[in-house]
């Protein structure tokens, strides 16, 4: 399935486009907004408590199954930048996430994955030429 957004269109209608291109996304699926620009999504996978996320350029989706204590990230070579978003999928039961402390967060606080039953998390990460990882997150509707 792929998921078209018009350049033309702006302010709440994106918004509003954006939410339901998310709400109707799978893992896999690639995300097309016409004007040339495609990305297709990986998976990623956790082993127990620990994840490894590599910040590549990629686009993730992550459907969490235990409680994430350590995430390890793969970086590009400094002094290279990248980025990746990692979508994190909580099915009938929420699990936390703990972020590694040297993560640099907006005003320097992290913001908590949605816990909630079906809910989806958008954490987008993106690395400065001296190999800091700088994260972001997002908390997204709930999905049933």
């Amino acid at each position: 399935m792929s998921t078209y957004i018009s350049k033309y269109a702006n302010g709440a209608a994106v918004d509003a486009a954006l939410d339901k291109a998310e709400a109707a996304l799978q893992p896999g699926d690639p995300l097309a907004l016409t004007g040339g620009y495609t990305e297709s999504g990986a998976t990623l996978t956790q082993s127990g408590g620990s994840l490894t996320v590599p910040v590549d350029g990629k686009t993730y989706a992550l459907t969490l199954s235990a409680v994430i204590t350590n995430i390890t990230t793969t970086l590009p070579t400094a002094p290279a930048c990248s980025g990746c978003t990692v979508y994190m999928i909580q099915g009938a039961t929420g699990y936390a996430v703990a972020y590694p402390a040297e993560w640099r967060w907006p005003y320097g606080v992290p913001v908590a994955v949605n816990t909630k039953p079906n809910s989806v998390t958008r954490l987008t990460l993106t690395t400065d030429p001296f190999g800091n990882v700088h994260a972001d997150a997002e908390i997204r509707a709930v999905y049933a």
